[in-house]
């Protein structure tokens, strides 16, 4: 019952992606289970507090000049709307 409420909330190609998944995992149980340990030794070995901190630094690297841009837009509009109100 819960599987249901699961396929009817995604969207139809999900839903045949799942079911193709499915059909071959069962035909082919030894070699998704292979897979999926090459998949978890991979993602084991990536760095990911390295990959993370750098992806905050350039975030923050991006943001910054970011919010300047968008303050010196906001302050030219507010600019123009007073100047065009007070002809």
């Amino acid at each position: 019952m819960g599987m249901e409420s699961k396929e009817t909330s995604m969207c139809p190609r999900c839903v045949e992606t799942v079911a193709k998944a499915e059909k071959c995992i069962r035909e082919h149980p030894g070699e998704a289970a292979l897979t999926s340990l090459g998949a978890g030794f991979i993602l084991a070995q990536l760095p990911l507090r390295l990959l993370m901190s750098a992806l905050a630094r350039l975030i923050l690297l991006v943001l910054k000049p970011a919010i300047v841009l968008y303050g010196i837009y906001r302050l030219a509009e507010d600019c123009y709307a007073r100047r065009d109100t007070e002809i």
